[in-house]
């Protein structure tokens, strides 16, 4: 089990109680010494796989939910939505994902965003937890930031690079 971010999670448990499961859990658990740029790459590295090539979020994701098949484009690309938050001279990138906005409000940006992937014939597959997935016929000639790294940082530091950088940050 991979525990992320722990370091601030047991202020949530009320002291007065025990819990005996996590306990228990954390008594006979086994330690990792193994080291990744970012969550993604340390669960590849944890499986034996080789993360130095870049992590396949997008499709591990879609393998996970069991909508990828032999049969399907070349490459996917994993869309999570993001929170913004502007300040004197920069966009920051807060947060991901749609926590406690309500289910309208998700589908509202939903087609928004389908509306312009469907502009540049791109379709728009549903994910999980609201994020979704475009499967493409080639590899797209960037490099794109993983979410972990720009979580925190200058949309503009974070813009994909390379040939057809134009079309993705457009």
């Amino acid at each position: 089990m991979l525990l992320p971010r722990l370091a601030g999670w047991p202020q949530h448990l009320r002291p007065e109680l025990r819990y005996p499961q996590l306990e228990k859990f954390f008594a006979t658990a086994q330690p990792s010494s193994a080291l990744a740029d970012s969550l993604d790459a340390l669960r590849l590295e944890l499986f034996g796989f080789d993360s130095q090539q870049g992590v396949p979020v997008a499709a591990l994701g879609a393998l996970a939910l069991g909508s990828l098949r032999a049969a399907d484009p070349a490459c996917c690309l994993r869309l999570d939505p993001v929170v913004l938050q502007a300040d004197m001279s920069r966009v920051l990138l807060m947060r991901s994902g749609f926590g406690g906005f309500s289910p309208q409000y998700q589908q509202q940006v939903k087609e928004v965003i389908r509306s312009v992937l469907v502009a540049e014939n791109l379709d728009l597959q549903d994910g999980a937890e609201g994020w979704w997935t475009l499967k493409l016929l080639e590899i797209p000639a960037v490099t794109f930031t993983s979410l972990d790294d720009a979580l925190g940082a200058d949309v503009s530091d974070c813009l994909p690079e390379g040939p057809a950088a134009v079309f993705w940050k457009r």
